[in-house]
């Protein structure tokens, strides 16, 4: 016999350990964006950057912007 809790709706209580972990995962979350806006490490590119089209098999070597 199906049991008739099974995929009914009910209320869920959320434990203090999946807040816990929940929360550590939105800080985690909010260092990486925090980290993308603003680099910790700034790299400066060096040398020529390469455009290639794969469908053409052109290389075009582009002048170094900076």
């Amino acid at each position: 016999m199906p049991d008739t809790a099974y995929g009914s709706a009910q209320t869920c209580r959320h434990d203090k350990t999946r807040q816990a972990s929940h929360q550590a995962l939105c800080a985690d979350c909010r260092m990486r964006r925090e980290r993308l806006i603003r680099p910790t490490v700034r790299h400066r590119l060096v040398g020529m950057i390469r455009r290639v089209s794969v469908a053409s098999g052109i290389v075009r070597q582009l002048p170094d912007a900076a």
